[in-house]
């Protein structure tokens, strides 16, 4: 309890934080993917500057994390695949609102005392990761059916 409430202390002390957290909080967005119906939340949506935020915790923003497939160590924001769950918001904010929205990750650490990163994904990431998503349509139906 203490460690959350030293990083929600942290964001809320930051200024720039606070600048670019500003826009409508926990907005639901629904749409189609692929022919599949899909739902997410948007922590803070920013239709107007064209933006929207994620917030992650993470035990150390700057750990770097073994990819076996690229045989190469990598940050947090891409060993958990974050970019898929930017590109299927960004999608489904696009289908509801009709704006395409640039998507940032603000991460803050569990350390003492926490840190704090704005994370901007490239194009690239988030157009692999939606191919990603309709390449496993299938799988991932028959994962949320059971």
């Amino acid at each position: 309890f203490k460690i959350a409430e030293s990083m929600i202390e942290a964001l809320s002390d930051d200024h720039d934080f606070n600048l670019l957290y500003q826009g409508d909080k926990e907005v639901i967005v629904t749409g189609e993917i692929g022919g599949y119906p899909w739902k997410g939340k948007i922590d803070c949506l920013n239709l107007k500057q064209g933006y929207f935020v994620d917030l992650k915790t993470t035990a150390d923003i700057y750990k770097a994390y073994w990819n076996p497939e690229t045989r190469e160590k990598e940050p947090f924001v891409y060993a958990y695949n974050y970019p898929l769950q930017m590109a299927v918001y960004q999608e489904l904010i696009k289908q509801q609102f009709g704006v395409t929205c640039k998507p940032y990750i603000v991460a803050v650490s569990k350390q003492d005392p926490p840190d704090k990163q704005a994370i901007d994904l490239p194009e690239y990431r988030l157009t692999n990761a939606m191919n990603q998503v309709l390449e496993s349509q299938q799988h991932i139906q028959d994962v949320i059916k059971g």
